[in-house]
């Protein structure tokens, strides 16, 4: 009797591992991300940028644009390349360099300000460049930071004062000059088994904290720019699926934009599908300022 009453224990007890082991494993199999798979450029609706009348579009072209960026920046260039070459009407003349005083005529002149990793550097140089541009000056004005220059280990507030100093100058000194204000972009986070075992130990996959901090400073922008002065969210672009659907995780009680998968070709950098998306975005902009 001793010796059934003991296999009964442990064929008890195995079940028990047994049933908590297929727990764990259908946890661990459900961490996934929305947007999680690869998109047609073709799903990228650009009707949008039809509907602008051609005489707003003629107007932009005729306007001194400087874009000061890097990397994913050139993502954008070459998103609105893209769209030129399919549409017509918009015959933005694209130029790289940062010498805009020397600009014959209109233009929407680009260039790398500064360094990687070092945002306060971007600052310096888009104003430094815009100053440069002597009495003509520019129309437009945009500074674009990279994910990597916000990160969980930047002190976003005073990242966010002395970006709004030198936004401050600007207007101050060169009011002809709209400026343009983006949003940083994000990067795609870390997902599948290795992003649930992380969740499961109560660290924090990839990508997350740093996506965290890119969304503080954000919000930031949008509390003091959005709606009140021209604003490019790059970051909704980057994160908001062609069905409009959002991607989005979850950190304690927060909901944290993050780059779509079907953006992206290495989880920072776009695809041609995510340069569509934030050109689109970024051409309605520019031309609600030519209306």
């Amino acid at each position: 009797m001793r010796t059934i009453a003991r296999r009964i224990q442990v064929l008890a007890a195995g079940g028990v591992v047994a049933a908590l082991a297929a727990v764990f494993a259908v946890r661990l199999m459900g961490e996934t991300i929305p947007g999680d798979v690869m998109i047609d450029p073709k799903a990228v609706d650009l009707s949008a940028l039809d509907r602008v009348p051609a005489a707003t579009w003629q107007e932009l072209a005729r306007k001194r644009i400087y874009f000061g960026h890097q990397s994913v920046g050139h993502d954008l260039i070459a998103g609105i390349t893209d769209i030129r070459g399919s549409r017509p009407q918009i015959q933005l003349d694209i130029v790289e360099t940062a010498d805009l005083a020397g600009l014959p005529g209109p233009a929407f002149a680009h260039s790398g300000v500064g360094s990687n990793t070092d945002p306060e550097s971007k600052l310096r140089d888009f104003v430094k460049h815009v100053e440069a541009a002597g009495p003509v000056g520019v129309d437009i004005a945009f500074l674009k930071f990279c994910y990597v220059d916000v990160t969980a280990a930047t002190p976003v507030e005073e990242l966010f004062a002395t970006y709004k100093e030198a936004m401050a100058r600007i207007e101050r000194d060169f009011p002809r000059t709209t400026l343009v204000h983006v949003s940083v972009p994000l990067t795609l986070p870390q997902s599948g088994l290795k992003a649930r075992v992380k969740k499961l130990l109560g660290r924090q996959p990839e990508g997350y904290e740093d996506n965290r901090a890119r969304a503080a400073f954000n919000a930031m922008l949008r509390t003091e720019y959005a709606g009140k002065r021209p604003f490019f969210d790059l970051a909704a672009a980057e994160s908001t699926l062609p069905d409009g659907s959002a991607v989005r995780v979850e950190i304690g009680s927060d909901t944290i934009q993050c780059l779509a998968k079907g953006y992206t070709s290495d989880g920072g950098h776009l695809n041609e599908t995510g340069r569509l998306v934030v050109a689109r975005e970024a051409l309605l902009v520019l031309a609600e300022l030519a209306r």
